[in-house]
């Protein structure tokens, strides 16, 4: 009994002064081309980049559009008084805001 708490300490010390790391096992188990490798970039920015750039501009309009809305008469045309205006706005951009992080998340 006691010969096999040994092996087992031994076994224990030979893998707590193991100096191989599993990051250094993961990089050596595979090569990436570097010309694959910006092949393969080059084609996900082209893929993503105007999807992205599309999304873009239209967030943009959204948060714009509201102001040039209010002087083109938007307010009269919806019988907006006192602060209906602001409370649209309020809810507007509260959810842009709570939506803008985690969309971003996702992205990355």
């Amino acid at each position: 009994m006691d010969s096999h708490i040994a092996d087992e300490k031994l076994k224990q010390l030979h893998v707590e002064d193991s100096t191989v790391t599993a990051n250094d096992r993961k990089a050596a188990d595979f090569d990436i081309d570097a010309v694959a490798e910006k092949k393969l970039l080059r084609k996900i920015d082209l893929r993503l980049v105007p999807i992205l750039w599309f999304l873009y501009m239209l967030a943009f309009l959204d948060r714009t559009n509201i102001g040039n809305a209010r002087i083109q008469g938007m307010t009269e045309d919806l019988h907006m008084t006192g602060d209906d205006y602001n409370i649209a706005l309020f809810s507007f951009f509260i959810t842009y805001i709570l939506f803008e992080v985690p969309s971003n998340i996702i992205i990355k």
